[in-house]
């Protein structure tokens, strides 16, 4: 529920503020884990998740942390959608690490986009009038 929801940023805000983030144990797994959640529907975690990616500064992603944090904001979602091109915008030698971090974003957004519409077509439906 929304407690667990309310811990889980909280976890995730202070992985993000660890700055010696390389030097922790396991720091792979913590980076597998936090792509993860890059693809969570809930924008909250999302954002959080991508602030504890960008912690290790990876090369191929930490230039382009605008737009991405731009995917996740709900009110400059479709503006970044429309101006931002992986061909143009990316260099490609990037494209290699950004692709998959850009992918976990846009599918996590999608996904929060067809639930609000199931949500909103369900109060519409015959049964529930």
């Amino acid at each position: 529920g929304k407690a667990a929801r309310a811990k889980l940023v909280g976890f995730l805000d202070l992985f993000s503020s660890v700055s010696g983030a390389r030097q922790a144990a396991r720091q792979a797994l913590l980076d597998r884990v936090f792509r993860a959640f890059l693809a969570r529907p809930d924008a909250a975690v999302a954002k959080a998740a991508l602030e504890c990616v960008l912690v290790s500064k990876p090369k191929g992603v930490t230039p382009y942390a605008a737009h991405l944090r731009a995917l996740l904001d709900d009110h400059s979602l479709r503006d970044e959608l429309v101006k931002f091109s992986l061909a143009r915008d990316v260099q490609p030698e990037h494209r290699l690490l950004f692709t998959p971090v850009l992918v976990r974003v846009l599918f996590g957004r999608f996904l929060a986009k067809s639930v609000k519409a199931k949500k909103r077509s369900s109060k519409d439906a015959p049964a529930a009038r």
